[in-house]
């Protein structure tokens, strides 16, 4: 499944041009450049579950 007919055209020739800046930026010894998605990243892991007995279970405090 592609979401490329739902794309504006424009906006992403605009972004194409932005990062090949960028780029052109850390070829020359500029910036240092670093991509990411939008997952997290994190030093810490985040697990969210545990394993319990059935008569003592693991009370966690809700998170507002």
């Amino acid at each position: 499944m592609s979401l490329k007919s739902k794309q504006n055209k424009n906006d992403f020739e605009f972004k194409q041009q932005q990062i090949e800046s960028l780029k052109q930026l850390e070829d020359s010894g500029f910036i240092d450049l670093y991509f990411g998605d939008e997952s997290h990243f994190g030093l810490t892991p985040n697990v969210p579950y545990a394993w319990q007995t059935k008569n003592n279970p693991i009370l966690l405090p809700a998170l507002i």
